[in-house]
């Protein structure tokens, strides 16, 4: 790991699980490798979302909820500076609402003196750019406030580069602790002797996240399989989904194993033949870089990072993506890889290699990289 300054210190405002989410990932992977570091302290401001749903999407109670819990956040942060005087303030968000709150904390880092990095999780930053509604005036804002911009799609820094020259943006992808992975995946027998071949989708079982497309893809396979659906679902919409479920084999192909733990999960995708993610929307999903690590093909749609982390534009995809919400596409990429056993274990291979550029090492050394630069400017400006 690269080595930082003597006593580096940043104030890094994240939430943890639970709930699970990808920030919360991404927040317990840095601070775990943080720990290894005599020379940096990383103090953690939790701002995981705990009094709604996951699935509870209410505009109303997303602006009033969030409201009280932004006073709190900008009040928690007041008293964190005051507290640990931190070297560089690292903010997380998903922007949306909470964007209020990020120019709040990021005024409060420039009024202290602080050096900030604002670090957007989400892949929404091209569209609201073009769109240049509300939501992207305060997110410029905020990057106009922060010393530097993270984002996860290189999309994204394209279009934040061109619509606003003097904004700071560097790409820097999600950390994942491969070593973890691969140990837990390798304790999995793959089921060679399996009647059909096995896809799997692991996430929060939402319309969102692309399940009742998913669902509806997989009643038009012309080739044998069995789905496994694996992670928190309500009744009403697991009901739903087994309805859909019946126009093939009477739903006998479809399997709900429910909320399970990390562990588990990953024993559920290095079983598979195929990890599908459906989703209408997504930043950076961890559960991409899990399948991969595994060495198990994907099968995504082209939104936020998903394209770039398969690298489906090379000679050595990982997989393949298709346009979200497109029914027919997504059965016929299914398809393609369920019956070429060939075309599976190239694209299972190609992941293993690539999966390397997102190990938590590779990945951390880029944060402490842009903390130090930060820092170093900060002095360098002081002595001149």
């Amino acid at each position: 790991m690269k080595s930082t300054r003597a006593g580096l210190k940043v104030l890094l405002i994240s939430p943890l699980p639970p709930p699970s989410s990808g920030i919360g990932s991404w927040t317990v992977n840095v601070t775990k490798e943080a720990a290894k570091s005599e020379n940096l302290k990383v103090i953690v401001l939790d701002t995981a979302v705990r009094w709604r749903a996951v699935d509870n999407l209410s505009p109303i109670i997303r602006l009033t909820g969030g409201s009280v819990q932004a006073i709190r956040d900008i009040l928690r942060t007041f008293a964190a500076i005051l507290k640990h005087r931190p070297a560089v303030i690292h903010l997380n968000t998903s922007a949306s609402f909470a964007a209020v709150k990020d120019i709040s904390i990021l005024w409060l880092a420039k009024r202290f003196g602080i050096k900030s990095v604002i670090h957007y999780h989400m892949g929404r930053l091209p569209e609201l750019i073009k769109k240049n509604n509300w939501e992207w005036r305060l997110i410029r804002k905020s990057m106009m406030l922060a010393d530097k911009t993270i984002v996860l799609t290189r999309e994204s820094e394209n279009c934040i580069r061109k619509a606003e020259k003097s904004i700071d943006v560097v790409l820097v992808p999600n950390p994942v602790d491969i070593s973890d992975i691969k140990v837990t995946a390798s304790d999995v027998k793959r089921e060679t002797d399996a009647k059909y071949p096995r896809i799997v989708f692991a996430g929060h079982v939402t319309e969102s996240k692309g399940v009742t497309n998913l669902i509806s893809a997989c009643t038009r396979l012309p080739v044998d399989f069995t789905l496994d659906i694996v992670g928190p679902v309500t009744n009403q919409y697991k009901e739903q989904l087994r309805e859909i479920a019946k126009e093939r084999d009477d739903g006998n192909r479809f399997v709900f194993h429910g909320e399970v733990t990390h562990d588990q999960a990953i024993q559920h995708i290095a079983s598979a033949d195929i990890l599908v993610l459906p989703s209408l929307t997504e930043a950076f999903p961890y559960v991409v870089v899990e399948a991969m690590a595994c060495g198990v093909p994907v099968v995504g749609t082209r939104v936020g990072a998903v394209p770039d982390m398969l690298d489906v534009e090379s000679e050595h995809p990982c997989g393949v993506c298709v346009a979200p919400g497109d029914v027919d596409s997504l059965a016929q990429a299914l398809s393609l890889i369920l019956s070429d056993n060939q075309t599976r274990s190239r694209m299972a291979e190609n992941a293993r290699r690539r999966v390397e550029e997102y190990s938590l090492s590779k990945v951390f050394s880029q944060l402490v990289t842009i903390w130090n630069s930060l820092v170093s400017k900060e002095k360098e400006a002081a002595d001149a």
